[in-house]
């Protein structure tokens, strides 16, 4: 077949349906992903969207719980509700800095506003996801992330 490489020539003659991303496959190791969030329905969501890609090590619904199972469980991922009870998300973000500054950390919140993204990042985030858009960006993040890229949600306005 003219203008076709060979993979392309390979693909063509089998049978099964590939996704075109298939013909690349890169073997990454999941990472190990802590979920902070006080609302169930939030908690089941991550569980929902990060259960195909990632081991998912602990849930906590309170700030207070957060700083202990980081060390317990040692997550690479980190993902934080920026408004927990007890200790809140930015007040948690230099602590976990300080304690496991291999953990990246990826806060969620409902607000879409920049001086919350400037003080994300300045405490020590790697990256900020809005909550309406955790099924569209957090897997993704998480990768980026790992990469060595912050990342920040599109605003609403974008």
């Amino acid at each position: 077949m003219r203008g076709q490489t060979a993979a392309d020539q390979v693909f063509a003659r089998d049978t099964r349906v590939y996704p075109i991303e298939s013909r690349l496959v890169l073997q990454i190791p999941r990472p190990r992903a802590l979920l902070a969030d006080d609302h169930p329905g939030i908690l089941r969501a991550l569980r929902r969207t990060l259960s195909e890609s990632c081991d998912i090590v602990g849930e906590v619904s309170s700030g207070d719980e957060v700083l202990e199972a980081v060390r317990t469980h040692a997550p690479q991922i980190l993902v934080l509700d920026l408004s927990l009870p007890g200790v809140s998300g930015l007040d948690l973000c230099p602590l976990i800095r300080e304690a496991r500054p291999d953990t990246s950390i990826i806060v969620l919140t409902a607000f879409d506003d920049e001086d919350i993204r400037a003080e994300v990042l300045r405490l020590g985030a790697s990256a900020m996801v809005l909550k309406n858009r955790l099924a569209v960006d957090l897997v993704a993040c998480i990768y980026k992330v790992l990469a060595g890229d912050l990342q920040l949600t599109p605003s609403a306005d974008s």
